[in-house]
């Protein structure tokens, strides 16, 4: 964001519009993914009214794709269906990545708007599952995203047996990045095993250097200066005694290194494992069971749909409950930055779902800082317990986390709300099971955890964790 400024307010005076286009695109797609709608809205625009105003339209397809993504956000999906059909249309190839994201897009605002008429006529032209087999015509990841597009209309619309076939393509190609992203992984462990080798060589050849010179010197010393012999033997044997030990030490600490990373390269694997065969199996099998009880209803509105509802409700609690689990156990996730761009989404949704507002401030810009998964999993659940309990019992209308980083790399994570308050004697705040909760997970990683009640009314929980440099 800092340098999109900068540039911005470097190519304003100079009038260069292509560029000036470039930063507001930069700078909506930080704001979108900081969940920041104002700004979004606002950078989107101005990058619109560069584009309209301007006779090259090289960035007409990313500026109309921030409005796809601005309408999104505000719920707009008439003129998001505009601007993407427009879009669709441009492209005279249909066989290119860029027709495919179009695609994607359209498919993505018909599953918001739960529009099935719309999605039963994206459907009209079928679906070109040889284009989307095709290895060679689309990146792997694109073709996932569509195959999941193509899941989630033809679920709208009934073709359940179709949808199974896209959602288990879906499923197989995210196995398969996840295999590319553990492939990269271990080519930066051989680029790290290769330069100790390197090292190893010249320390080699250094030694080899320091042996010659000595012989050359005992020699020279012992041609000119026989009294002093001895003693420069002695200072060569010493000398050549502390290289030995040096390179015994290298030689130690490479196979330490080796072994160190053989139990990481076990960890990822097993971790990735076990993240794949939860959302491979147990995800497909859930999503099954949601999608069954959901045609039940449909078919049979006859029946009393008390227990079908039930189960299709406790599929959907499951659904969460794992994807949870695999964000926990995929590696990639073990940042500070991730932690909390995945609290930000669940709670978002959560208090919205319970009609209480919800905001949350964010330091600028955040610091890079790696969790293990341990360390995530305990402070989301933390966060999430607090939450819960908010909706439950706090009977709040508006809810503010604020995040703050220290200079001593203390992340505060502070939960204030507008509700009743918690119940107090004469020890203090009464801790039930759900706080105990919260209280042994911030024990268990070394953190803290406090409830204060508000003078003016409301809680406030206040959870610290030193971060490792």
């Amino acid at each position: 964001m800092e340098n999109a400024g900068k540039f911005l307010n470097h190519y304003a005076p100079l009038k260069d519009t292509a560029r000036m286009i470039g930063a507001y695109q930069t700078m909506s797609n930080a704001y979108y993914q900081a969940n920041d709608t104002v700004n979004f809205r606002i950078t989107a625009r101005s990058a619109q009214a560069l584009q309209r105003d301007y006779s090259d339209k090289t960035k007409e397809y990313l500026v109309n794709s921030l409005m796809v993504a601005m309408y999104k956000s505000t719920k707009n999906y008439d003129s998001a269906k505009v601007i993407s059909e427009q879009m669709l249309k441009s492209d005279t190839n249909i066989n290119t990545p860029r027709h495919f994201e179009t695609l994607t897009q359209i498919m993505e605002i018909a599953d918001h708007a739960n529009d099935t008429a719309y999605a039963a006529n994206i459907l009209k032209k079928g679906v070109p599952m040889e284009q989307l087999l095709d290895e060679n015509l689309l990146p792997l990841s694109l073709r996932k995203n569509v195959f999941d597009g193509y899941y989630k209309i033809l679920k709208m619309t009934g073709n359940t047996e179709l949808a199974k076939v896209c959602v288990e393509q879906a499923y197989r190609l995210a196995g398969e990045l996840r295999k590319q992203e553990i492939n990269k992984d271990l080519e930066k462990y051989e680029i790290e095993r290769k330069k100790v080798m390197q090292e190893n060589v010249l320390l080699s050849k250094n030694l080899e250097l320091t042996r010659k010179s000595n012989t050359i010197t005992i020699l020279t010393l012992s041609a000119g200066l026989l009294a002093l012999a001895g003693t420069g033997f002695l200072i060569s044997y010493r000398r050549k005694i502390q290289i030995e030990k040096n390179r015994f030490e290298l030689l130690e600490k490479e196979q330490q290194w080796k072994q160190g990373k053989a139990v990481l390269e076990m960890q990822l694997v097993e971790r990735t494992r076990i993240a794949q065969e939860l959302h491979d199996d147990l995800g497909a099998s859930l999503t099954s069971i949601a999608l069954s009880t959901e045609l039940l209803k449909r078919k049979h509105p006859q029946l009393d749909t008390r227990e079908i509802s039930i189960i299709a409700d406790n599929s959907a609690q499951l659904i969460d409950q794992m994807n949870q689990i695999v964000w926990t156990l995929n590696n990639n996730n073990d940042t500070l930055q991730s932690l909390l761009a995945y609290i930000r989404k669940f709670a978002a949704e959560f208090m919205n779902e319970a009609g209480i507002h919800f905001t949350m401030h964010l330091p600028q810009p955040i610091a890079e800082h790696n969790l293990d998964g341990s360390v995530r999993r305990n402070l989301f659940l933390t966060v999430k317990e607090a939450l819960h309990n908010i909706v439950k019992h706090a009977e709040a209308t508006a809810v503010i986390l604020q995040v703050t980083i220290t200079n001593t790399n203390q992340l505060s994570l502070h939960l204030a709300d507008n509700g009743k308050g918690m119940i107090e004697k004469n020890e203090g705040i009464v801790l039930g099971n759900g706080l105990r909760n919260m209280n042994a997970n911030m024990q268990t990683i070394g953190g803290t955890i406090i409830w204060v009640n508000n003078p003016g009314g409301g809680t406030s929980i206040t959870v610290t964790y030193f971060l490792k440099t």
